[in-house]
């Protein structure tokens, strides 16, 4: 399949989905460096913990996308 037979709608979920994925590592990124100084806290591990598993199920949904064109 050719980069015309991709619909609009598709190519605009796969930019929202690569837009969210950067940041959310841009968080994580963050969180790392900031433990490197200060350590992490409860509620730091476990919103990093989120941001972990929000970014492995944008990336399968980016991956089923990709797949289905």
């Amino acid at each position: 399949m050719n980069s015309q037979d991709v619909s609009p709608n598709t190519v605009d979920a796969i930019q929202r989905i690569k837009q969210k994925i950067d940041k959310l590592s841009q968080e994580q990124s963050e969180a790392l460096k900031t433990a490197t100084y200060v350590g992490m806290t409860a509620e730091a591990a476990r919103q990093y913990d989120a941001r972990r598993q929000q970014i492995t199920k944008l990336v399968e949904e980016l991956t089923l996308l990709k797949n289905a064109q």
